[in-house]
């Protein structure tokens, strides 16, 4: 049996290599768009950020939270290329921080002799230091606490548990203990911090 070959008129081919241009056009701008729709959640993360932080700034006086707009957007940054670098939720590294130091980088706690923002000591803190990451510096600070988070939420399993070992060396903790609680309000003020309208209101029970 003969096959029958039928030719595509002219205006098939038109139509035909008009669809063809318009796919080959629309992949590029797809991925344009797609890179222009992330670099905007990007910097709508940016500026969420920095609004929780100035009203921590309001809230908490005592805090140090960089009056200094060039300094305090270098901490934001930083928040943000550690939290995406070892996959955390910025808002909760953020709310670490504050729980933890206040946002001062030269606070030295008194029971373990914790440093830095985000106040890492022990174990923790000499393998941040065979890392290579500089704890005399804000930066260096805040992604060996990122990284040894991120460190204990894998060996956790969770991200509650890894807080928890980041808090007080365990991956579970008895609801009622104090560490349980320090581990509870550093998730509710992260909720707090994503927030539209902010209520002021202090903050005492520091870890």
């Amino acid at each position: 049996m003969k096959r029958l070959l039928i030719a595509p008129s002219k205006s098939g081919l038109f139509v035909l290599l008009l669809i063809l241009t318009v796919i080959a056009l629309g992949v590029p701008c797809a991925a344009q768009s797609s890179e222009g729709a992330a670099e905007e959640s990007v910097e709508e993360t940016r500026e969420q950020l920095e609004e929780a932080i100035l009203w921590l700034l309001r809230v908490t006086p005592r805090a140090r939270l960089y009056r200094d707009e060039e300094e305090r957007l270098e901490r934001i940054d930083e928040i943000l290329e550690f939290s995406w670098k070892y996959d955390h939720d910025p808002f909760l590294i953020a709310s670490m921080i504050y729980c933890e130091s206040s946002y001062r980088p030269d606070v030295i706690g008194k029971s373990k002799n914790e440093i830095g923002l985000m106040q890492v000591h022990g174990g923790a803190l000499r393998r941040c230091i065979d890392r290579g990451f500089d704890l005399s510096e804000p930066r260096g600070q805040i992604e060996c606490g990122t990284w040894y988070l991120r460190d204990r939420i894998d060996f956790c399993g969770s991200v509650r548990g890894g807080l928890s070992a980041y808090a007080a060396g365990k991956c579970s903790l008895r609801p009622e203990s104090r560490a349980a609680r320090v581990v509870e309000r550093r998730f509710r003020l992260a909720e707090k911090l994503k927030g539209v309208d902010y209520e002021p209101q202090r903050e005492t029970d520091r870890s």
